[in-house]
């Protein structure tokens, strides 16, 4: 059975320690230290000083970018997303929902 984005970024979540010599928690401090605000930059920077693969610098930036943002307020994301000049959108994102879930 697939595994949800979830499932698949908690695998490398665990798997850094093993795969690049230091835990998450040691990266996500890295990407702090780095003091870049941008999900581009910081991927760039632990690529290329680190020498990690892409697709762990990309989950190390995001989950650095998410810590800094606070925690959520609880608000529904997904509602966020489709306000404005995007809530003619809303619907084909809810079709296709329906479709895949």
């Amino acid at each position: 059975m697939a595994k949800s984005p979830e499932e698949m970024a908690d695998a490398m979540r665990a798997n850094l320690k093993e795969k690049t010599g230091k835990t998450h928690a040691q990266w996500l401090k890295i990407a702090k230290a780095c003091k870049l605000e941008k999900h581009g930059q910081i991927v760039k920077h632990l690529k290329s000083e680190y020498e990690i693969g892409h697709g762990f610098a990309n989950l190390i930036a995001h989950d650095h970018l998410a810590s800094a943002a606070g925690p959520s307020d609880g608000g529904d994301l997904v509602s966020s997303q489709y306000s404005g000049k995007k809530a003619g959108l809303k619907p084909i994102y809810d079709a296709l929902i329906k479709t895949i879930g």
